[in-house]
């Protein structure tokens, strides 16, 4: 069975009194990238435009791009770069690309469709081929960023994958820290529904806070008490906005290590038999709000 993995893929102004660009600048941005990735594919320039996956051999690259209306889908291919093969016991060439040639050992495509209202990238992956959703983080941003700039070039481009909030329970009701830290980069205006979760993202958005650190330790020894509100909101808008992670007591009284990035959001996707490939990108669209619920 196939399953969804969700990530938070913001365009946003350097300076929140400038403006956001809203459900059209998100389009234009994917107008752009369609028109280089048909241009690329037509040259065979398209495997130099990848982006690295952090730790990997591997590459990310935008391979088709379909621009709907009020959302964009299409392939994501991840894939190695090779310049020849060596037989394994006498290390003779078996191939060799000639000049100019793109060859790969491993090539994967898998679904995407990205939402203009949410703002949700979500990647289809099939047979647990696709990377560690944390690993890709980077090179959406890569890949999206040269046309993000074309579009508006007093903007940046941030990406989070959508975490499991559940997962927070019992660390939420522990009675002592070791310690905690967790990351937030502000956001398009989102219309959360926790008034003081709400409050907090706002307030970031409106003082150009780019990104929000929150780190305490406990003395050597000691532990630091319960979380108190903020905290806990903050752990809750990590979900969508960001990272968290914890040491802390559990129910045996015994330090545990929590991370959040090890919870991502991912929803199963069957596929009937009468399942067609537009049906298909239908299905993905459909889960990017029960995705959001469960990062909330």
């Amino acid at each position: 069975m196939a399953k969804i993995y969700f990530f938070n893929t913001q365009v946003k102004p350097l300076k929140t009194s400038d403006g956001f660009i809203g459900e059209a600048g998100y389009n234009a941005v994917f107008e752009f990238l369609s028109d280089s990735v048909s241009e690329a594919v037509k040259t065979k320039k398209l495997h130099n435009l990848g982006s690295k996956l952090y730790k990997s051999k591997f590459h990310l690259v935008f391979r088709k791009v379909e621009v709907l209306d009020g959302y964009a889908q299409g392939l994501i291919r991840k894939y190695d770069k090779i310049n020849s093969l060596k037989d394994f016991y006498t290390d003779n060439p078996i191939y060799e690309a000639a000049p100019g040639e793109a060859a790969s050992s491993s090539a994967t495509d898998f679904k995407f469709v990205f939402d203009y209202s949410s703002h949700i990238l979500a990647i289809e992956d099939v047979d647990n081929k696709f990377p560690n959703p944390s690993s890709v983080e980077q090179s959406v941003i890569d890949l999206l960023e040269p046309f993000v700039h074309r579009h508006r070039s007093d903007a940046s481009t941030s990406c989070n994958v959508l975490k499991e909030t559940s997962s927070l329970s019992r660390l939420m009701n522990s009675d002592g820290f070791k310690s905690i830290k967790i990351e937030l980069t502000f956001s398009n205006p989102n219309g959360l529904e926790d008034e003081f979760e709400a409050e907090i993202e706002k307030d970031l958005r409106d003082r150009n806070v780019d990104k929000l650190v929150v780190q305490e330790k406990a003395a050597s020894g000691g532990h630091i008490t319960e979380l108190n509100h903020r905290e806990k909101a903050l752990f809750k808008l990590a979900g969508r906005f960001g990272d968290a992670s914890a040491r802390f007591l559990n129910e045996e009284n015994k330090l545990e290590t929590y991370q959040m990035k090890e919870h991502p959001v991912k929803i199963q996707l069957r596929h009937g038999r009468k399942d067609t490939t537009e049906s298909i990108f239908g299905k993905i669209k459909s889960a990017i709000n029960s995705a959001l619920n469960r990062a909330s």
